[in-house]
């Protein structure tokens, strides 16, 4: 497995545990919002991954703001696909 669909799965793992919570707590539209951003990594692999994990990140923070919470664990995980977006466009330079 390649070091980037080794990234891909960890994201989604993060984004999985995300829309679980966000269901248990009755945040179902985080968790839509969650649940459509980790459809997006469950297509073919884009060519530009930092563009995606970025605009994943975008999106879940804009979702996070929206449900007007403060949620620990979704603040984790958007600020762990950008450091992975970060560590690839360093790689991939």
């Amino acid at each position: 497995m390649s070091d980037e669909q080794d990234e891909i799965a960890a994201v989604l793992q993060y984004l999985e545990e995300d829309e679980r919570t966000a269901l248990e707590n009755g945040r179902n539209d985080l968790a839509d919002r969650i649940a459509t951003q980790r459809r997006r990594l469950l297509e073919p692999p884009p060519t530009d991954l930092v563009h995606l994990f970025n605009d994943i990140a975008d999106e879940l923070e804009t979702a996070h703001q929206a449900a007007g919470i403060d949620d620990i664990l979704t603040g984790d995980t958007i600020t762990y696909i950008r450091k992975t977006a970060k560590d690839l466009d360093r790689h991939d330079r």
